[in-house]
């Protein structure tokens, strides 16, 4: 097992190629300085110098270890500040979770700045559905999650982090499509595009309520996993649907977005089991949210 120590001891006399020298810069008297070299070239079972009367002169394995001795001995500073910083956050990796929801609004301005502020962090992404990353958080496989409030169940801590209305997404060819902003109960007799109750509850029950909070029930022709998918379908004619603001972002020929009078809002919040101890997942939370706060 190399020593530390002796590796220092053997950079002075490589950088001098000089024993006495070497032993004046590092403070000690030459014999102990010399049996220490003489113990390193005994573990490693090489020569490291060729010693003369005259010189003193690295062999090639000598020349070797000088150079994976800088490399060594520079990790071994850096190392305190290394822990230090992963231990506030500031280094080490945090798996984010995120919904087809985030990916459309909070998230891709969250992790750009949060890679100006925490360079040295990396950042694992993986998309998936509400239901799925909570599971993967209670199984440790996430850090955080990027998902809809109300779709994290019990167990879990969230802060918000973004809020939206929902729009109305209409085809283009239809008779509101050049208002500026709709009334829900103008689409009392439209055939509805609703999102799957099992893939985002908290989404769908939101239009239900809204319809008849504004005096009918949805005439519900179809009912998808993504929201994508909703527009397509909406694109060719089909149906109308709701869907968070966010998804304007889609730019698809054949549909219209328009503004919804009194829109239900939709928050997005950043999720972590309350016993999460990683503190780059712990510095993500707090970021994300006080992004929120300074939106």
């Amino acid at each position: 097992m190399l020593d530390v120590r002796q590796l220092h001891y053997f950079v002075a006399v490589a950088e001098t190629l000089h024993f006495g020298r070497a032993a004046a810069r590092l403070h000690m008297a030459q014999p102990p300085l010399s049996r220490h070299i003489a113990m390193l070239e005994q573990e490693l079972g090489v020569k490291l110098f060729e010693r003369t009367s005259r010189r003193v002169a690295l062999t090639a394995a000598g020349s070797q270890l000088l150079r994976d001795a800088y490399q060594l001995l520079a990790t071994l500073e850096e190392i305190p500040g290394r822990v230090r910083a992963t231990s506030r956050g500031l280094m080490g990796e945090v798996k984010v979770g995120f919904t087809m929801y985030a990916a459309n609004s909070v998230l891709p301005r969250l992790v750009r700045r949060f890679r100006e502020e925490y360079p040295a962090v990396e950042i694992v992404l993986r998309e998936g559905l509400p239901q799925q990353l909570v599971a993967e958080l209670l199984d440790n496989k996430l850090d955080v999650a990027i998902t809809i409030r109300g779709e994290t169940g019990f167990g879990l801590e969230t802060r918000i982090v973004w809020q939206e209305p929902l729009c109305v997404v209409l085809p283009e060819d239809h008779p509101r499509a050049e208002a500026a902003i709709l009334h829900l109960e103008e689409l009392r007799d439209d055939a509805f595009i609703l999102v799957s109750r099992d893939t985002t509850r908290v989404l769908h029950d939101m239009v239900v309520t809204s319809c008849r909070a504004a005096g009918f029930e949805p005439n519900v022709m179809l009912e998808t996993q993504l929201q994508q998918t909703i527009v397509s379908l909406v694109a060719e004619g089909l149906a109308v649907a709701l869907v968070p603001d966010s998804m304007r972002r889609v730019r698809m020929e054949g549909v219209v977005y328009l503004p919804l009078v009194d829109a239900p809002l939709i928050d997005q919040v950043v999720a972590l089991t309350p016993d999460n101890r990683n503190p780059s997942a712990l510095a993500m939370a707090e970021f994300a949210a006080s992004m929120s706060r300074d939106s």
